[in-house]
């Protein structure tokens, strides 16, 4: 990504829709804009390459790490990824998790909905009341989306609904599910005078 400047030389400046304009129509407010937001721009992209080298060197000694741990400790391969693990005093704390992100066919988890509201407006029984709520909770939030973790958990009540219909939602959900997206995170702390681990902020919203 290339970032240009504008430069003071210049009979003209060419604005934002493209049009020139004399430099001697130019404000002194947007000169010194100019200048500044060229030199952030340009910092925050020296920052940005900074962090992706950085990403990919933690990425890999993590990596490195947890191989090593799975082949001395003699564990299967299948675990998830997650993995915390220290330096020899404890000083450091290095931390991995792994973000699931599912999506689903559109078609198949609209049907899979209809099955479970048809339940839903059939009255299901007082025992399995409370149903009414999480069915209603995961399809229709307040955001217009769905909650992926609350469609989920709609099948660990599989067992307790006797209801065909219910069951044939829960087929429906599995055969919806068309991808699930990976996502590393890192943290690294500093165990500070107080014995606490602190993390190192490695993004804007952290300050």
């Amino acid at each position: 990504m290339e970032i240009k400047q504008q430069s003071a030389k210049s009979t003209t400046w060419i604005d934002r829709t493209g049009i020139p304009v004399p430099y001697n129509r130019v404000t002194a407010q947007e000169k010194q804009k100019e200048k500044f937001s060229f030199t952030l721009a340009t910092e925050a992209l020296k920052l940005n390459n900074s962090l992706c080298a950085f990403r990919e060197k933690i990425d890999q000694m993590c990596m490195e790490v947890f191989e090593m741990t799975l082949t001395e400790k003699q564990i299967e391969r299948g675990t998830k990824g997650n993995h915390t693990w220290y330096n020899f005093d404890g000083s450091i704390k290095i931390e991995v998790s792994i973000g699931d992100r599912i999506e689903f066919d559109t078609i198949l988890i609209e049907q899979c909905k209809n099955l479970l509201l048809e339940v839903v407006r059939d009255g299901v029984s007082k025992s399995h009341a409370y149903l009414e709520g999480i069915i209603l909770g995961a399809f229709q939030t307040t955001t217009g989306k769905l909650d992926t973790k609350r469609v989920m958990s709609l099948k660990t009540h599989a067992k307790r609904i006797p209801d065909e219909r219910y069951h044939k939602a829960m087929e429906l959900l599995d055969e919806s599910i068309c991808r699930t997206f990976l996502k590393k995170y890192f943290r690294v702390y500093l165990r500070n005078e107080h014995q606490e681990y602190e993390a190192i902020a490695l993004d804007f919203s952290s300050f």
